[in-house]
């Protein structure tokens, strides 16, 4: 639901660190959700939609990472572009300041300009992601359990899209000593 909603109005953005967020990720839209193409079957190698659930064949440890490479038709660069990481976590430590207990970080990259985007990097006023300045280091979100990268039109032909493993610590399964996630690709149109 969140990789297919909109934003509820212009006044909004998609900002994690802004103190008001009155929209969270936007309105949920079935259509930009579940495709016509579901009708079908889903493919996790082709379509508008790719998604890779959670499953143990995505389960990462601290320091892993799984990339997976999209390749866009012609057609496809003249709308906008969304990825979706979402992951359970277990609950955190009511008195420690981040809640968060793992984090995985959402790392896209324009294979053709080599431009990377890091999950939930949308500047105040913005619902699209801005590329990494490589003048400084990356910020990254280690508050969340949802990342979401949105690129604007027009986009390249090739992209990298990496899950990183930054910090495991418990699995919110335990009988597993790492965890699994879900990532979302969708063409918006």
């Amino acid at each position: 639901l969140i990789n297919g909603a909109r934003s509820a109005g212009t006044l909004y953005d998609f900002n994690v660190r802004n103190g008001i967020t009155f929209q969270g990720w936007g309105l949920p839209r079935l259509p930009s959700t579940v495709p016509a193409l579901l009708a079908g079957g889903l493919s996790q190698t082709s379509g508008s939609l790719l998604m890779f659930d959670q499953s143990p064949t995505n389960a990462l440890a601290t320091d892993q990472s799984h990339t997976w490479t999209v390749k866009l038709s012609e057609e496809a660069q003249g709308v906008p572009l969304r990825f979706t990481l979402v992951w359970t976590d277990p609950p955190g430590n009511p008195a420690a300041g981040i809640k968060l207990v793992n984090d995985l970080d959402l790392i896209v990259t324009n294979l053709d300009t080599q431009a990377v985007f890091y999950g939930n990097g949308i500047p105040p006023g913005s619902i699209f992601n801005a590329p990494w300045s490589t003048n400084g280091p990356p910020v990254l979100d280690n508050i969340n359990n949802v990342e979401n990268v949105y690129l604007a039109p027009p986009l390249a032909t090739n992209y990298s899209v990496t899950v990183l493993a930054r910090n495991v610590n418990v699995n919110p399964v335990t009988d597993r000593t790492n965890i699994t996630y879900a990532l979302d690709t969708v063409e918006i149109r």
